[in-house]
């Protein structure tokens, strides 16, 4: 396992100096105080990250060796979500629900994925019962892919976990916490648009 990534510092000087009383000024220990807390905070936060952005890498990893070892690696990570998400349920569903689904707003890309999956004769399009709206399901053959998958996946990575004491748990804390960092970020980067450069 690769040991720890030295973060890269987000802390800025003016952050520092902030922290700093003038000569002769009271409240010098409270204040240190703070910036300590601050400090750490900031370095667990960047740590956190870091290592969400080494899983996601080492997740989009194992989906490729996953689909190669199904017969399918010219299929990417990310149509491979697609696939799995239409597919949820048994259900057909439009292209802006499997986008809300995966938490995407890239719609153009995502429709040129379901263009690809509808080439390989993974999904099919149908209309809904007033034809008016297109629908994405998978075909025999994208059941077959979705299926064998998650055959490999369990071997390879479900049934690796199973006797970790008390996994089952902390898994399900580690997908409230992500699921509530989920929501953070997504705002961040909304407040982030009405930010004007260079101002802060």
């Amino acid at each position: 396992m690769p040991g720890p990534v030295k973060p890269l510092s987000r802390t800025t000087e003016a952050d520092m100096d902030s922290d700093k009383e003038a000569p002769g000024t009271a409240g010098k220990p409270a204040r240190r105080q703070r910036g300590r807390r601050r400090d750490t905070h900031t370095a667990v936060t960047e740590n956190f990250e870091w290592a969400v952005i080494r899983m996601a890498e080492a997740f989009d990893r194992s989906t490729k060796g996953l689909l190669a070892a199904a017969g399918h690696g010219d299929i990417s990570p990310q149509e491979e979500r697609i696939l799995n998400m239409i597919r949820l349920h048994d259900r057909p569903k439009p292209a802006a629900i499997v986008a809300r689904l995966l938490n995407r707003d890239d719609l153009p890309n995502l429709q040129y994925s379901l263009r690809k999956l509808e080439r390989s004769g993974l999904v099919e399009k149908t209309a809904d019962e007033r034809g008016k709206k297109v629908n994405y399901t998978v075909t025999e053959a994208g059941r077959a892919l979705t299926e064998q998958f998650a055959r490999i996946r369990r071997e390879l990575i479900v049934d690796q976990l199973e006797p970790l004491e008390g996994i089952e748990d902390r898994l399900r804390r580690g997908a409230r916490v992500l699921s509530l960092l989920t929501g953070l970020y997504d705002e961040a980067g909304r407040i982030s648009a009405t930010y004007a450069p260079n101002t802060r």
